[in-house]
């Protein structure tokens, strides 16, 4: 992760599920779109992000998480 406007994250879909982390809107369709994520970046610092975009991968069971960095935490 870089100290930047936007990041990427992959995450396990297996992992997710067994934390229980709510994926899925009321059609069965991923819904990660607005939630917050916070990472703290390359210089050390808190930064805070939204989902804006979401790429899928269901042949290897993993998630791309664009995000977009937020204005205030």
């Amino acid at each position: 992760l870089v100290n930047t406007q936007y990041a990427h994250v992959t995450l396990s879909q297996a992992d997710l599920i067994e934390q229980g982390y709510p994926m899925q809107d009321g059609k069965g369709q991923l819904a990660f779109r607005g939630h917050k994520v916070n990472f703290i970046d390359s210089s050390g610092e808190l930064k805070y992000y939204t989902v804006g975009e979401t790429f899928p991968d269901e042949t290897i069971g993993m998630i791309l998480l664009h995000l977009e960095r937020a204005t205030n935490g």
